[in-house]
């Protein structure tokens, strides 16, 4: 029965997350500006809002995945492989939520 409250909810307020700590694909995809930027990255939403300047691939190759589930930007690196496992704990301080699936 939680799951179709859950479900319910999510559907009469799309763009708002499930609950504090679980975040919609509807509610990520409101957070693609470089000033509000959300991204996904296995099942965790991070508020990379601003960080632009600081990523090492540039902050273009950081933004273009902004609104969206970035796993696979995270993992490919434009071809270079995964980024260091190090960085996910860098990540830590701008967890949002959990990505709800």
């Amino acid at each position: 029965q939680v799951q179709d409250e859950f479900t319910i909810r999510e559907m009469e307020n799309p763009d708002q997350p499930v609950s504090s700590d679980m975040i919609t694909l509807a509610e990520l995809s409101t957070h693609r500006d470089p000033t509000d930027c959300w991204i996904a990255v296995q099942g965790k939403v991070y508020d990379m809002s601003g960080y632009g300047e600081q990523h090492s691939g540039g902050p273009e190759a950081m933004y273009a995945n902004c609104g969206t589930d970035g796993t696979q930007a995270f993992l490919s690196r434009g071809g270079l492989g995964a980024h260091p496992e190090a960085v996910l704990q860098q990540l830590a301080p701008r967890y949002v939520g959990d990505l709800a699936q």
